[in-house]
């Protein structure tokens, strides 16, 4: 893909993700009629588990398949950027696994319902992000990446740095986004799980 294909790209589908990702998480922690609405709360657990998946394979898989578009393409110096970023962390792979065995697969290993393992903690999974999103930003070339992804992952907690509020970039369509702020540092309660 050319630098500007890159760029579109990340503008429109990672862009999403990135936002869907937020999004269900707030929905899932501030939500006020998730206790009485189970259907709506699994709907907003799977978004999120799905979204996440897709984030932690750009992030940490490379190409698998003809077309998959990953962080590799996005950054200048692929062994750089994987020696900073690191392999993959337990709990990245875990979200994963879980995600293809639990929602997207029928399979045995579904845990039944009111296993403590099918909970899942949306905070601490959103803050797993934090770090590999810093280190993406800062082993990307600028020309490949749209400015909004940029802000967006600027504008998260730094887990090197200090914590910002974040402004959540929604994209309307190629090329545009809006903005809203909240604080996802501060406005996640690290113990609720579903």
């Amino acid at each position: 893909m050319t630098e500007q294909e890159l760029r579109d790209y990340a503008a429109d589908h990672i862009s999403y993700e990135l936002s869907m990702l937020y999004e269900t998480a707030m929905c899932l922690e501030h939500g006020k009629a998730l206790d009485t609405e189970i259907i709506v709360t699994n709907a907003l657990v799977e978004s999120f588990a799905i979204h996440a998946r897709t984030l932690a394979q750009f992030l940490y898989y490379g190409p698998r398949r003809p077309g998959d578009v990953t962080a590799e393409e996005y950054v200048r110096n692929v062994r750089a950027w994987k020696e900073a970023r690191g392999s993959i962390p337990p709990e990245l792979q875990e979200v994963i696994d879980r995600t293809g065995k639990e929602i997207a697969h029928l399979t045995i290993r579904r845990p039944p319902s009111g296993d403590p393992q099918k909970r899942w903690n949306v905070a601490h999974v959103f803050r797993l992000f934090f770090r590999p999103l810093h280190v993406f930003l800062a082993h990307t070339e600028p020309a490949r990446l749209d400015v909004g992804v940029a802000a967006f992952i600027n504008e998260l907690e730094n887990p090197e740095g200090s914590s910002k509020a974040i402004k959540t970039w929604v994209a309307m369509t190629p090329g545009e986004s809006s903005y809203h702020t909240s604080s996802p540092g501060s406005g996640l309660p690290p113990e609720r799980s579903y």
